[in-house]
Parts: structure tokens; C-alpha cells; sequence
């Protein structure tokens, strides 16, 4: 254990309690100022009572952070002399996880080594390295749940976290903050940004959320009692703050962006956006995502991602379009962003169709390129991109490619409904998605039937909008495969 020579403590805890006692100098240092009637201003002015470091301790200039870490580590020195000790608490990183989690195993990977890393890391402010545990640990139990529904992991945590959705009961809440562990763990691997002490805290809290999925949620897993009780009151905040982004129906922005941490991690914002998308309050989402581009300039790239999908749903293509393509430009192999892109350069297609069909075909091919990539890349397990890639296969006239496809698309919806003993989903989409690669894949009588139940299932006002896109693909594909206009009518059951 290294030790510091000017107190006698061990390095690691002199580092913590100085960045604590920093932290306090500062925060006792502005609230004294605020009660004497203080605010933040562009420079001193004693006059007026304005101050440029009357801001949070993260907001602070690191000239000014290190000055107050100074001041703390002479003052611990002059304690440490007089024969004061720091003796560290029991750190609020560790949460009372059951037996039943600290000693599950599968094959050579033990989950408790991996826990002690992220609390020995949280005791030494190791971001990054208590991130890329997290992340870790996320990988690790996404494929022993693939495995365990019998499945074969996928090529990527991103894949699996698809394959997991839909096979898997991983739905709502769950997924969204799964992923956003996940592309924690990509900011740690692939350096992508710096990352900082609000990072790792919400790491922390997402493994939370993920143990508990696995070992509470999940049908296949051990199925016990809700466990997380984290001490520490930022944790609590962070968890709550969860809760309110999780309600059904979507809160008001209102109501979120006045919690106190709403703006502390850019993974609150984008959920948030991505929930108000999937009930298509498209501009909420909008005004939240550019309220989180605003705080988050170098932490965007879920937020830019979400900007493009919320301005192509609602209506401003090209707009949506210039912040795709360049996203696409940046990394043509992140998954989220191919899918996104490809689905405006199709909403962009259907638009030039009517105004101007000569250059409307070059959106069409653009778009179907894009999925086939994603399809292939993903190593053929999404869903949503094969459908679609068999989908504009067929427009682009390869109808026997399409029809292969379409097979490989029925096949994993299928074995999904193995899995589950079920014959429909809990999902629009997903039902629509089995109809059309039965059509596509040639056997009609299993697709006029799933249409039929299709419409009867979903007939409810709030599924008017999802309802019209599919009529408009059936109508679409039905004129490809040959059917006349009869047939059309008489194969779409649908009631707007």
C-alpha cells in the first residue's frame, strides 16, 4: 500500500478525503456567499455582490477546484501532525447484494470479482475503470440470459440487448437504461470522451437496475425479491429521477426537467427524449434534446442520434437528414445511427415519389443499402432491420432476394414465439413486422391471417398512426407481388 510520507495515510484515502473536503470548502465557501445576497457573475464585483465561481463544484474552473484541494490537503496534513487519523467509511459504493448474486457463477466468470473490482475502483475515484466493470458485468449477464432462453449470443452487446427485447421480456424501462450502460461502456473502451465522477455514479446505478432485471425480472433468471438498497443520497436522486422518466403514461417535461439531476448525466435527457418519441410527442422531444445539447456539447451523441429520429417522424427531413448523414459519415458501423438514417432516407423516398420520382429512386437505393449493411453487420438478429431490408429489396425489384430474406426474418420471429408459447406479441410492431415477412416470404395464407388478427388486436385510437404505415406498405407490397386491386382491397381489414 503506498503511503503518503507528509501524514502517514495511505494515498488512496488522502486523494478521496481531499477531493471530499474540497468539495465542502467550496460548497460551504458559496452557500455562505448566496445567504449574503451573492450570484454568479462574468468577474468580481463587491458592488453589485456578482462572482464567477458561484457555481457547483462541477462547474468550477480547475484553477480554482485545485486551489480548494490545497487548502484541504494542508489542512488534513496539519490534522494528520497532531495525531487526527481518516479512517474511511463504509463506502456508499457498496450495496447489500444477496449471496444468491455475489456468488453466481457460469462457466469461468465469477459475478463477485467483478463487483470487488467496481467497489475497490469506487474507492479510488477510478472512473473509467468502475464504468468498464459496469459494462462488464452488463455484457457477461445479456449473454448468459441469451443462453439461457437458448439462444446463441449475438456479435455484439448491442445485438444481444435486441435479440433480448424481443425473445427475452426485456422491455420498456429496462431497455433504455440497459442501453445507456452500454454506450457507457463504449465512451470507457473506445475513448470517446472524457468521463467523469457522474459517469461512474450513474454506472453504478445502472448496474443496480441490471442486476435486478437479471436476477428479479427476467423469467429465465433466479426470480428473487427486489434487493438494491443503495445508501447515498446522489443515488437515491439518481433512482428517483429514473422512476419519474419510467412512469406510464410519459410525464410532462415539466415535471422532469425540474428535478434537481435531470441535467447531470446526458443519458436522463436522451431517455426521457426516447420515451416522448416512442408516444410520439415529437416536439417535446425535440425541445428536451436541444435543452440537452446545450448542456452536453461533447457528450451528444445519443442526443444528435434522437434529434434526427424526432425531426424525421416529424416531418422535417431534411433537416433530420444533415445531422444523420453526418453521424453516418462519423461511424457507418453504430447500428442505432444506420437504423435511424436509413428510415428518414425512406421517409425521404415516399416524399420524392409524389414531387419528383426520376430522383426519388437514388433515396430508395441509399436507404436499402444502409439496411442490407446493418443486416449483415448485426450479424442478421435484428429484426427490424431485416424486415426492412427485405422491404426495400422487393421495391428495388429483387423479389427472390426479398423472399429470402423475409425467411430469415419469420425464422427469428418465430423462435421467439417458441420461446414464449405465444402466437402474438405485446407490441404493434411486432406483430405487423411477423405479417409482412410472411407476405414478402411467400405464404399468403399464414399473412392474410396475421393481418386480419392484426387489425382486430390493435384497433384502439392510440395504434390510428402505426395502423397507416402498415396499410401503406401492404398496399405497396401487394402491388409488387402482383395482386390487383380487388385483392388489395379485400387483403386489408384495417379501419382508420
Amino acid at each position: 500500500m503506498k503511503i503518503d510520507l507528509n501524514t502517514g495515510i495511505p494515498a488512496a484515502d488522502l486523494q478521496v478525503a481531499t477531493s471530499f473536503a474540497a468539495r465542502a470548502i467550496h460548497e460551504v465557501w458559496m452557500a455562505r456567499r448566496a445567504a449574503e445576497g451573492w450570484r454568479k457573475g462574468p468577474c468580481r464585483d463587491d458592488r453589485r455582490k456578482e462572482h464567477p465561481c458561484m457555481v457547483t463544484w462541477d462547474e468550477l474552473p480547475d484553477g480554482e477546484k485545485e486551489y480548494d484541494r490545497v487548502s484541504a490537503r494542508e489542512a488534513l496534513t496539519c490534522l494528520a501532525s497532531a495525531g487526527w487519523r481518516i479512517v474511511p467509511p463504509a463506502h456508499e459504493y457498496i450495496a447489500d447484494y444477496p449471496p444468491e448474486v455475489t456468488d453466481f457463477r457460469s462457466g469461468w466468470y465469477r459475478l463477485e470479482n467483478d463487483l470487488g473490482s467496481l467497489q475497490r475502483l469506487a474507492g479510488q475515484s477510478a472512473n473509467e475503470g468502475m464504468i468498464f466493470y459496469g459494462a462488464r458485468i452488463l455484457e457477461f449477464l445479456v449473454n448468459d440470459a441469451i443462453v439461457k432462453l437458448g439462444l446463441k449470443p449475438c456479435m455484439n452487446v448491442f445485438s444481444s440487448l435486441d435479440r433480448l427485447s424481443t425473445c427475452g421480456g426485456l422491455t420498456g424501462a429496462g431497455k433504455y437504461w440497459a442501453h445507456a450502460l452500454r454506450r457507457l461502456g463504449n465512451a470507457a473502451r473506445h475513448l470517446h470522451r472524457p468521463l467523469g465522477a457522474k459517469d461512474a455514479d450513474l454506472a453504478i446505478v445502472l448496474v443496480d437496475v441490471w442486476l435486478e432485471w437479471f436476477f428479479c425480472t427476467f423469467s429465465r433468471g433466479p426470480c428473487l425479491p427486489a434487493f438494491i438498497k443503495r445508501p447515498g443520497a446522489r443515488f437515491q436522486a439518481y433512482h428517483r429521477l429514473m422512476h419519474i422518466i419510467d412512469l406510464d403514461p410519459c410525464p410532462a417535461p415539466h415535471e422532469v426537467e425540474q428535478t434537481p439531476c435531470f441535467y447531470s448525466n446526458a443519458a436522463f435527457p436522451a431517455t426521457y427524449a426516447e420515451r416522448l418519441i416512442a408516444h410520439g410527442r415529437h416536439p417535446e422531444a425535440i425541445s428536451i434534446i436541444e435543452s440537452g445539447l446545450r448542456h452536453f456539447p461533447d457528450d451528444n451523441l445519443r442526443l444528435r442520434q434522437l434529434k434526427g429520429l424526432a425531426l424525421s417522424r416529424n416531418g422535417y427531413l431534411d433537416e433530420a437528414l444533415d445531422i444523420l448523414s453526418t453521424l453516418y459519415a462519423e461511424d457507418p458501423e453504430n447500428p442505432e445511427t444506420a437504423g435511424i438514417f436509413a428510415g428518414a432516407s425512406k421517409r425521404k423516398w415516399f416524399q420524392e415519389e409524389k414531387e419528383n420520382p426520376t430522383s426519388a429512386v437514388h433515396w430508395l437505393k441509399h436507404c436499402a443499402d444502409i439496411y442490407k449493411k446493418a443486416w449483415i453487420r448485426g450479424g442478421k438478429m435484428n429484426v427490424y432491420l431485416g424486415i426492412n431490408h427485405a422491404a426495400t429489396t422487393l421495391w428495388c425489384g429483387n423479389r427472390d432476394e426479398a423472399c429470402m430474406i423475409a425467411g430469415e426474418v419469420c425464422s427469428l420471429v418465430e423462435e421467439e414465439r417458441r420461446l414464449w408459447g405465444r402466437n402474438n406479441s405485446t407490441d404493434f410492431w411486432s406483430d405487423a413486422t411477423f405479417a409482412e415477412a410472411a407476405l414478402l416470404a411467400g405464404d399468403t395464407n399464414t399473412a392474410k391471417t396475421l393481418y386480419s388478427t392484426l387489425a382486430m388486436r390493435w384497433s384502439g385510437d392510440a395504434n390510428k398512426g402505426q395502423r397507416c404505415v402498415a396499410q401503406g406498405q401492404l398496399r405497396r407490397h401487394l402491388r409488387l407481388l402482383g395482386f390487383n386491386q380487388a385483392d388489395a382491397e379485400e387483403w386489408i381489414p384495417f379501419h382508420s
